[in-house]
């Protein structure tokens, strides 16, 4: 199974959507088809925040292995806890925006 392949499959197992994985990854989608399509290749910081995010680069890098190969690692208490907060925190201002909308069309309202 070539790299792609295995890049795809682990994105999905880690995060579900290639769309947070390229948001974890602070890539744009647009680069993340690129590296998935073969017409680009991925840089040394990718593959550090790979590693860092438990991803096995051996395996992802062996042709020979295939995905049955792949030994999931359960992620780390702190990582689990940083996603959590980091998405508690974006509900928090999209929730502070919208409160903050309907006070704007309550204070604007003027009745007839």
């Amino acid at each position: 199974m070539v790299f792609e392949d295995k890049l795809v499959f682990w994105a999905k197992l880690k995060f579900g959507k290639l769309k947070d994985f390229a948001e974890e990854m602070s890539i744009t989608q647009p680069v993340l088809s690129r590296y998935l399509s073969g017409k680009q290749k991925p840089g040394f910081d990718f593959f550090q925040k790979l590693q860092k995010l438990d991803c096995n680069l051996n395996w992802l890098l062996d042709d020979k292995q295939l995905v049955s190969d792949y030994k999931i690692a359960e992620p780390t208490n702190d990582y689990k806890k940083n996603l959590i907060q980091e998405k508690l925190n974006r509900e928090v201002v999209e929730i502070k925006d919208k409160l903050e909308n309907i006070l704007n069309v309550i204070n604007d309202y003027k009745p007839l």
